[in-house]
């Protein structure tokens, strides 16, 4: 294979943008807001598709969403990439992968919360016990 067919394959293999995209990022690039706006309603279902199916929570999506779309603008002025769409897809899948982790962390998970109310103790009367003086208080007098 030579040189020129070598070229022709990674172009076909790995898309460029579109001349539509190109111009978006024009758009975004000269800091036009009308360029974000076409970015939001040209991406927005996608991104929201893309971050509800890592965390659930469509609050939290539309968060990180949001997120991609200030990091784009932020990082467009000195960078042009190409293809934008997964550019930003790359952001809201990061932004959306650190927020599920910091929600199941062991001690924010509301599972291993449940679990702990479960396990806690309590006397006859409702007040909850910590620590030994509930494994004592349920050793007979005299024995302890």
């Amino acid at each position: 294979m030579n040189e020129t067919e070598t070229d022709k394959r990674r172009e076909t293999d790995c898309p460029s943008s579109t001349p539509d995209e190109a111009q978006l990022v024009d758009e975004v690039y000269r800091r036009s807001e009308a360029g974000l706006n076409r970015m939001m309603d040209s991406y927005g279902a996608l991104l929201q598709s893309l971050s509800m199916s890592i965390l659930h929570d469509a609050g939290e999506a539309e968060e990180c969403v949001n997120d991609a779309y200030l990091g784009a603008w932020n990082a467009i002025p000195p960078a042009r990439p190409n293809p934008l769409l997964a550019y930003l897809c790359k952001i809201v899948r990061n932004l959306s992968l650190k927020r599920y982790y910091r929600n199941t962390a062991a001690k924010r998970n509301s599972a291993y919360e449940i679990a702990m109310q479960e396990l806690e103790p309590q006397t006859p009367d409702g007040r909850k016990v910590y620590g030994a003086s509930f494994f004592m208080s349920a050793i007979p007098f005299g024995k302890q």
